[in-house]
């Protein structure tokens, strides 16, 4: 809004808006009335019609902010291909943790659940798996995902 981008501000609102709808989370009073505002200075109620109008109206609005013309969805986690046949040394961390990390030899770590693990599996142990994009909230980057883990032979 600050920067007079009246379209684009409303397109952010109502996709928050759809977000928490669809999370059955509560739509917070300051984004109806914001909305409405927005309305009534681009003097329309066209606001986006649903949440993947709206999310088209914010990806292009980001993609011209970030000063690249490709797709932005192109970049994301889901689109990178899986890895297959990797191997690695479990690192098991505390007990009392549900997660534990795969490391291998070029330094790259991989998320593992715990209960994904073979029930035999000791720290340090050597195995082989596949892992798939995932994105690490905590840092909020992508990172992987292991699956499909079995001791190496």
């Amino acid at each position: 809004m600050k920067m007079g981008k009246y379209e684009e501000a409303r397109a952010h609102l109502v996709l928050s808006k759809y977000v928490r709808q669809d999370k059955g989370w509560n739509i917070k009073e300051a984004i109806i009335t914001t909305v409405d505002d927005l309305n009534k200075i681009l003097d329309d109620n066209k606001e986006p019609a649903t949440l993947k109008e709206a999310l088209k109206i914010c990806q292009s609005e980001w993609s011209a902010i970030l000063g690249k013309s490709e797709d932005i969805k192109a970049k994301t986690h889901k689109n990178r291909d899986a890895k297959k046949g990797l191997v690695g040394k479990i690192s098991l961390g505390r007990d009392d943790r549900l997660y534990c990390f795969i490391n291998t030899d070029d330094g790259q770590s991989f998320f593992c659940s715990k209960s994904f693990l073979p029930s035999n599996i000791m720290d340090g142990d050597e195995v082989c798996f596949d892992a798939i994009p995932s994105f690490d909230k905590k840092k909020s980057k992508e990172s992987w995902k292991a699956l499909n883990i079995r001791l190496c032979t």
